[in-house]
């Protein structure tokens, strides 16, 4: 039976790094008769007939997920004819928060192959900095202005009970691993997967400064609905400040003020400590990530550095945009003279 081994996240855990190292394993994978197949079910193309885009995937009837995961099987199952492999590895951490409406279709694969589903957590003292920096700021996942947070950190650790859900879901088939910033991840990984992968180099994503993530704050506090980093990239806009502190050092605290997370975790320590003990795992020991420190004279010259690198590539496209807008009303008036 083949072997099919799904990497879930959590989010923040080093996910990048192990992505990274399994597309650049293939000859070692190939070599082992394993195959990663990417983020989703999707990323086999046309190996497995007629693809679901993830986002479809997502939103499929209850009831069509045991089909799915048959047809899945079966588009694997001739894979493993055609070359041979035995193991295949799908890493995409956006499965982790909705095991509940996916566990018909993990359920159902389990049935047909031999299902295996890998799992980091994260202390919550470093988590949840990091992911309120992530998903409440740099990619704004809530809709209307930015939240504080405690407002983002309480929807965020909720994401732990997920952990249970899928235990519950798929029993000891999840392997639920303790995340350590100083542990090699994707080392860590290899061994529990027995999947040879190189991890001399781990690649880890960009730590952002704390000028950019206060200037991103203040842009996406900008629009009602959610908005992803790209936005930012585009185009720069100043309108209402909504719920955001002007001044720039009440924005820092908006931001970085690590103390308000103490009351999420207190609030929430319970289910953790149930999570601690039924997995084995040490999530409360660690301390709350010591915040930045507030370097106004630093903050303002990162700021008016990069405002001014702004400015300069706004004129430019406001000076192209106007010469076009200028070329496209000499082009209508010459048309009304004809």
């Amino acid at each position: 039976m083949i072997q099919v081994i799904f990497h879930i996240g959590m989010g923040k855990t080093g996910t990048t790094s192990i992505q990274s190292a399994l597309s650049k394993s293939t000859k070692e994978l190939k070599h082992a008769d394993c195959r990663y197949v990417g983020t989703s079910i999707e990323d086999l193309g046309h190996d497995i007939g007629n693809p679901y885009i993830f986002s479809d995937f997502l939103t499929q009837p209850q009831g069509k997920y045991p089909e799915l995961a048959k047809q899945f099987a079966a588009a694997l199952n001739l894979v493993h004819t055609k070359d041979g492999t035995t193991r295949f590895i799908i890493s995409n951490e956006s499965y982790f928060t909705r095991i509940k409406t996916l566990s018909p279709f993990f359920i159902s694969l389990a049935d047909f192959v031999n299902l295996s589903v890998v799992v980091y957590a994260r202390p919550v003292g470093s988590w949840l900095p990091s992911a309120c920096s992530q998903w409440g700021n740099l990619h704004k996942t809530n809709a209307g202005p930015i939240r504080s947070l405690p407002q983002i950190a309480s929807r965020l650790i909720r994401q732990y009970s997920s952990l249970s859900d899928w235990r519950n879901a798929l029993g000891d088939v999840v392997n639920v691993r303790q995340y350590h910033q100083k542990k090699n991840i994707v080392e860590d990984f290899s061994l529990a997967t027995n999947v040879p992968l190189h991890f001399a180099d781990q690649k880890r994503n960009i730590r952002r400064r704390q000028s950019e993530l206060i200037l991103r704050a203040a842009f996406n506090n900008q629009f009602e609905g959610k908005t992803t980093p790209r936005e930012f990239s585009k185009v720069f806009r100043i309108q209402s400040p909504g719920h955001l502190p002007t001044s720039l050092s009440d924005k820092f605290r908006f931001l970085f003020d690590y103390d308000q997370l103490s009351v999420v975790i207190e609030k929430y320590t319970d289910q953790i400590r149930r999570i601690e003990k039924e997995f084995d795992l040490d999530l409360l020991s660690t301390p709350i990530s010591n915040p930045p420190n507030y370097d106004q004279n630093g903050l303002v010259n990162e700021i008016i550095g990069e405002l001014i690198d702004i400015t300069s590539r706004q004129s430019i496209q406001i000076d192209d945009l106007l010469k076009r807008i200028e070329k496209l009303e000499k082009g209508k008036a010459g048309d009304k003279l004809r």
